[in-house]
C-alpha cells in the first residue's frame, strides 16, 4: 500500500473469521483530496517515455512519489 502512494490508516485486529481461524486486516487510503497529485504521478509513471526499447522501466514509482506526497 504505502509503496503505492497510499497511507497506513491502522489494522483491525480479528476482522475476519472462518473456521476457527481469525484473520487481521490492513486498512490504506488515498483521499479524494491526495488523489490528483498521485493519479498524475501514476501517469508519469507508466507513460512510454518512461520504459525502454525492451519495455523495462527507468524510474521506479517511488521516485515520482517522492515530488508528489512529501513524508
Amino acid at each position: 500500500g504505502v509503496r503505492l502512494g497510499f497511507t497506513f490508516e491502522g489494522v483491525f485486529r480479528k476482522a475476519n473469521h472462518c473456521k476457527g481461524w481469525s484473520r487481521d486486516t490492513a486498512w490504506y487510503s488515498i483521499t479524494d483530496d491526495e488523489w490528483p497529485p498521485i493519479h498524475g504521478v501514476y501517469l508519469a509513471w507508466l507513460d512510454a517515455s518512461n520504459f525502454d526499447i525492451e519495455g523495462r522501466q527507468l524510474r521506479p514509482l517511488s521516485s515520482f512519489l517522492t515530488k508528489a506526497r512529501p513524508t
